[in-house]
């Protein structure tokens, strides 16, 4: 009875990381044909509003800025996330919320990667370690593990289509 009750529950853990996984995988997809790009925050500059480790998404193809929005731009290769506090002709002056001053310099048009749409907490942290190698070896051997589960659970249950529990050719259930 207890190792019943233990295949059930690996059982449901299992379906349940599979079915996360895919939902993962679908939204990411979803993000990516909207052209919405993630970013992860890796400073302070943006506090209290935005916390260091969020994780931001960026509309691309967003381009009406007006101020106070929040926006992504490239910086000298560096992507910074930061608040629009003045707009002039030549192009935006920003500044991070928790920053006394305004960002040096204009941000010019073409450095603009879009305006931040929405932003989560803390999910940057896990982001940015699923993307280092042991992350994605972290992955691998999850999804290796729990299709190796699923697969000794059919075999310990005798899932190879036959129904054991039946009796004479009427099929009725013993």
């Amino acid at each position: 009875m207890a190792g019943k009750a233990a295949r059930r529950i690996i059982r449901i853990i299992t379906d349940t990381a599979g079915i996360l996984a895919l939902m993962i995988l679908l939204a990411g997809a979803g993000l990516m044909l909207a052209d919405i790009r993630p970013a992860i925050v890796v400073s302070g500059s943006m506090e209290p509003v935005i916390h260091t480790g969020s994780m931001v998404f960026v509309d691309t193809n967003e381009r009406d800025i007006v101020e106070k929005d929040i926006i992504a731009f490239d910086a000298g290769g560096t992507t910074v996330t930061h608040r629009v506090v003045g707009i002039r002709e030549d192009g935006f002056v920003t500044k991070g919320d928790a920053n006394e001053s305004n960002d040096p310099g204009i941000v010019g048009q073409s450095d603009v990667e879009g305006k931040v749409v929405m932003w989560i907490p803390k999910i940057g942290y896990a982001a940015a370690a699923l993307r280092s190698p042991a992350g994605i070896m972290l992955l691998i051997s999850s999804g290796i593990a729990l299709l190796l589960m699923n697969y000794a659970l059919g075999k310990e249950a005798g899932t190879d289509g036959k129904n054991k529990n039946t009796a004479g050719s009427d099929g009725a259930a013993a």
